[in-house]
Order: structure tokens, then sequence, then C-alpha cells
């Protein structure tokens, strides 16, 4: 038998409900901070309503906002230039970032944005290229699951047997 209690129908209602203006203003004044959390997961957000969402200043639902499609792109530059960790790993899962942004969130250093990057589709070649070359083990395996690495580095890796098995599941790796 499945257990499932109202808190759980709850959260799976508010990340997978189609919302609308409406129905986002009611929700918005009778949910709490899971609720937000839960809503924030929610792909058919406004960017007016990721906005609202982000004036509640709730960290994990920030975090959310943060890996959206819609998530405004001065949200997203005001939170690269805060360079809080947590949130600039977040963006490196966003594949709606601009160029610059996907720039700017590398030029951080940071170890572990740089293995989040390897792992997102839409990081540009040129960065996949840069974080190919810091022959990290972790960005290595990142990079050979991510269909968007450019073959030549792909063929690159194919030598070591650690990454063997990542690179038979890569589909561009396997269609080469």
């Amino acid at each position: 038998m499945i257990n499932i209690n109202n808190e759980e129908i709850t959260n799976e209602f508010l990340q997978t409900v189609i919302l609308d203006d409406e129905l986002f203003k009611i929700l918005f004044f009778k949910i709490d901070i899971v609720g937000f959390i839960n809503i924030a997961l929610n792909v058919t957000l406004s960017e007016n309503m990721i906005e609202q969402i982000f004036q509640k200043n709730i960290p994990n639902a920030n975090i959310n906002l943060l890996k959206h499609k819609n998530c405004p792109k001065l949200k997203l530059d005001f939170f690269i230039k805060e360079n809080d960790k947590v949130y600039n790993i977040a963006m490196s899962h966003n594949e709606y970032l601009d160029e610059h942004q996907f720039n700017k969130l590398f030029h951080h250093r940071d170890f572990d944005v740089n293995i989040s990057l390897a792992h997102n589709i839409k990081t540009p070649k040129m960065i996949l290229k840069q974080l190919a070359t810091l022959n990290n083990k972790y960005i290595n395996e990142a990079l050979c699951s991510n269909t968007n690495t450019p073959i030549n580095i792909l063929m690159q890796f194919q030598y070591d047997n650690e990454f063997k098995k990542i690179l038979e599941n890569n589909k561009t790796f396997k269609t080469r």
C-alpha cells in the first residue's frame, strides 16, 4: 500500500499545476516557506511570478528559481555578481543562460561550479574545451556524459578505462 500524505500531494501539486496569474495570486497568499520552495520548481512560472517569489528571499526557493528557464536575466546577473557558491552552482545548471553568464560563472574558477558547467548541455563549447584542459577526474566524468562536449574531446577520453562506461551512454560519442 502506498502511503501518501496531504503534504506530499500539496508539494506535487505546487510543482506541477499549470499556473496563470489568478491561480498564482491565490496560492501566493496561502502557501508557507516549503510551498514557495516547491512552487519555485514549477515550469509554468512566468518572469513576473519568479520576481514575486524572489521577493520572499527564501534561499532554497531562490536556488530553484535560478535554475528556471524563465528566470529574469537581471536576476541571474545580480546573483552572479553576489558570487555565492550555492547560487553559482544552481545557475550553472540553468540551460537558458546566455554566453556572457556562462563565462562569468566559469571565471569564478570554482571547482563545484565547473563540474556543474561540465554537465550542462548548453554550456558553450569553448568553455567545455577549457574545462577539459583542467584535467580533473570529476570534471572529465561530467564532460564524458555531456552530449554537447566536442567529439574531439570525447575521443581523448575513450582510452581511459574510467570513462569508457560513461562514454558508452553519450549519444554524441556513440554516433561518431
